[in-house]
C-alpha cells in the first residue's frame, strides 16, 4: 500500500499511512522483530511527504499562490511527529536541510511566517537528534533567524525532549 501511495504521490494519503502504523504499535512490532524492510519502508514515506510539500510549496510560491500557514503547520507537525519516532530511523540530517531550504526560499518570497514555520519543524527534528555528531550536522543547517535565536531553547523546553548533554551544547550557540 505504501508503495502505491508513495509511486502515486499521495503525500496525505501517505502521511495517514505513516501515523495509523505508528498508532497501531505496527512500527514497534517491526522493531521488536527487526523487521528493517519495514521500517525503511515508513522511512522513505516520511522523505517523500517532505520531497512533495517541498514542491508543493515551490510551486505555489512560483506561481503566487497564497499558501496556507495553518494548514502548513499542521502538516509539518504531522510529518516531525513521524520523523521523530524512534523506531523509525529516519535521516535527520535529510529532514533539516529540506526544511531549512524552503525556509530560506518562503523568507525570500516575504513568508516570514512560513518559512518560521519550516524553521521550527528542522528545529524540533534537531532537538531530538542524541548523536552529538548528527546533532552538530543538523545545527549548523539551519539558517540563523530570528526565530531560532528567539525560538531553539523554548521549543526544546517545551517538548523537553532533549538531553542535558544537547541543551549544553545547544547553549554553547549562544
Amino acid at each position: 500500500i505504501f508503495s502505491e501511495m508513495n509511486r502515486l504521490e499521495l503525500p496525505r494519503s501517505l502521511l495517514i499511512a505513516c501515523e495509523c502504523s505508528i498508532q497501531a504499535r505496527a512500527v514497534s512490532l517491526a522493531a521488536d522483530q527487526k523487521r528493517y524492510d519495514v521500517l525503511k519502508i515508513i522511512s522513505s514515506a516520511a522523505g517523500k511527504i517532505a520531497e512533495l510539500i517541498v514542491s508543493e510549496v515551490e510551486t505555489n510560491l512560483g506561481a503566487g499562490i497564497e499558501l496556507d500557514e495553518s494548514e502548513c503547520f499542521s502538516t509539518l507537525h504531522r510529518l516531525v511527529t513521524v520523523v521523530n519516532t524512534d523506531e523509525i530511523h529516519a535521516d535527520p540530517a535529510f529532514f533539516v536541510h529540506v526544511f531549512s531550504d524552503i525556509a530560506t526560499k518562503c523568507r525570500g518570497q516575504g513568508l516570514q511566517e512560513i518559512g518560521d514555520t519550516f524553521s521550527k519543524a528542522a528545529v524540533q527534528i534537531t532537538n531530538r537528534v542524541t548523536d552529538l555528531e548528527t546533532f552538530s550536522k543538523t545545527s549548523l543547517i539551519i539558517p540563523s533567524t530570528n526565530f531560532q535565536s528567539n525560538g531553539w531553547n523554548n521549543v526544546c523546553e517545551e517538548k523537553s525532549v532533549c538531553s542535558q548533554a544537547i541543551q549544553s551544547f545547544e547553549s554553547s550557540f549562544h
